[in-house]
């Protein structure tokens, strides 16, 4: 399975409250999927490999929506 199959199937992931974003990052020059999480509690709910991929979990604080730069 490629990775890119792999982030899409984990999708639903993003609903979990604490779950930031999803991303393809690189562990150990390979590819990995990771994980932002603002909720250190979800991590017991995210596996450490899905379907062959390592499973980063970068803490992070809560995203949030940024406006545009105005124009100069």
């Amino acid at each position: 399975m490629k990775i890119e199959e792999a982030l899409n199937e984990i999708e639903s992931w993003l609903f979990l409250d604490g779950v930031e974003g999803i991303a393809q990052g690189e562990y150990e020059s390979r590819p990995c999927i990771t994980i932002f999480l603002s909720n250190p509690e979800v991590k017991f709910m995210i596996p450490s490999e899905y379907k062959g991929y390592k499973v980063v979990i970068d803490e992070t604080d809560q995203f949030g929506i940024q406006s545009p730069s105005a124009p100069m």
